[in-house]
């Protein structure tokens, strides 16, 4: 199948004009994003291709795929939400996706995946369909792919349990609702506390996304952030500094909120402090990123520990019990 896709696919790509930055201005140029049919078209990468970039499959752990492109959400600080990929999902076509799973499973012998979507969990019926393709081809494969706490409900476990997704990564961001407000993140701790309750009660291994410096930030609510990622039942935690990048209404809120600490946008990282906001000094930022790393190191230590063995028991223990919607308990948020 890679092979009849790849005669097309060099017709449909050379008409793909694709967005691009006038780096004069900072400023996004519009173009034509790609639809479902030119997704359809790409072809799957070969090992020859492979062999001759610097990218080694042999060398990595689990095989990075993108099954959809887009968000549905719209949060001030995401640059794919905006601008170059803009919000709007299109999802890869599902035969398309089992087939490219089962060409890395055949060609490198991958059995663990790592989704790259912005939201994997955005349509039950999708899963439900995924689910069906890859028990067709006898494909059984662990994932680990990024949900926002909204799409985590007690409809998907079953689904997830069968598609082989074990690690879930949740965008949480802050763990102070008036900042998820400014970030537009549409969600709340509330939210947060029963998706990551849920997924752990349920056996997967929990990640917790966090950022310091968001919109409208102090030294306050960063530290409820890092509080909030102490309390929560999450096996890893992530922190980055929160970077306000061109063609995000973020950027556009600068002025209103702080101050960009380093102009060169080609040094910039999640890990760099390229920006603070108003009243908070720099100093702050690095001595409570201290306290969150700690924080991280506890959680790493945590799950080697007790986390590690505690999920598949719990997963063998929620197989014997009926989803939270069957037992009248309501899902914050979902009313």
């Amino acid at each position: 199948r890679p092979a009849l896709r790849q005669d097309s696919a060099s017709k449909a790509l050379a008409e793909i004009r694709l967005k691009v930055v006038d780096k004069s201005e900072s400023r996004i140029i519009p173009g034509k994003l790609l639809t479902v049919e030119d997704m359809a078209d790409i072809p799957f990468p070969t090992k020859r291709e492979f062999d001759e970039t610097a990218f080694q499959p042999s060398l990595l752990y689990e095989f990075p795929i993108i099954t959809a492109r887009g968000c549905p959400y719209r949060c001030v600080f995401c640059k794919d939400g905006f601008g170059l990929r803009q919000s709007k999902v299109r999802y890869y076509p599902v035969e398309y996706v089992a087939d490219y799973l089962e060409y890395i499973h055949k060609t490198w012998g991958f059995r663990r995946i790592q989704v790259l979507d912005d939201i994997f969990l955005s349509s039950y019926e999708r899963m439900e369909e995924m689910a069906i393709q890859l028990e067709k081809r006898k494909l059984k494969l662990k994932f680990n792919c990024m949900v926002h706490a909204n799409t985590v409900k007690p409809k998907y476990i079953s689904v997830m349990h069968r598609l082989g997704i074990d690690w879930v990564y949740v965008g949480i961001e802050s763990g102070n609702d008036d900042i998820h407000k400014l970030i537009n993140k549409g969600t709340n701790t509330a939210r947060i506390e029963y998706a990551i309750d849920l997924l752990k009660k349920n056996g997967f291994y929990t990640a917790g996304m966090f950022m310091l410096g968001n919109v409208g930030e102090t030294v306050e609510t960063m530290k409820q952030t890092i509080r909030f990622a102490f309390k929560l039942p999450l096996d890893r935690t992530w922190f980055s500094f929160a970077a306000p990048y061109p063609g995000t209404p973020f950027y556009d809120m600068v002025e209103q909120y702080g101050e960009i600490l380093e102009p060169d946008f080609g040094k910039w990282n999640q890990m760099s402090l390229v920006y603070r906001p108003k009243g908070v000094e720099v100093s702050d930022m690095f001595r409570l990123m201290r306290w969150a790393q700690a924080v991280r190191i506890y959680k790493k230590g945590r799950h080697t520990m007790i986390g590690n063995w505690e999920a598949p028991v719990r997963r063998f223990l929620s197989s014997f019990s009926k989803p939270d919607s069957d037992l009248g308990v309501p899902v914050p948020g979902d009313a």
